[in-house]
């Protein structure tokens, strides 16, 4: 799959507001307080119908990142958490 996928680590907080390319699947770990204040960042790369994974979530914080991304239009599909960590796949549907 190796010409078919392409992977890349950005600065967040130093992406443009606005995106050139919108992509199918996103990835985020980061700590619910970019969560939160980028999620513009985050959403404007993201296509309808395309998948964000979001990861590196304290447990106690995952329902307040969860209801945000919910009323930005997403819907949780699933979640997991492994000792204090939360992570989950939402959809843009």
């Amino acid at each position: 799959i190796g010409g078919h996928v392409r992977f890349w680590q950005e600065d967040l907080t130093r992406l443009p507001v606005r995106a050139a390319a919108r992509y199918d699947v996103v990835f985020a770990n980061l700590t619910a307080d970019l969560l939160l204040g980028e999620s513009t960042r985050i959403l404007v790369r993201l296509k309808h119908g395309g998948s964000l994974v979001l990861a590196g979530i304290l447990d106690a914080q995952f329902a307040g990142v969860c209801q945000h991304y919910e009323r930005c239009g997403l819907t949780l599909v699933r979640s997991r958490r492994e000792k204090e960590w939360r992570s989950g796949w939402f959809l843009r549907l």
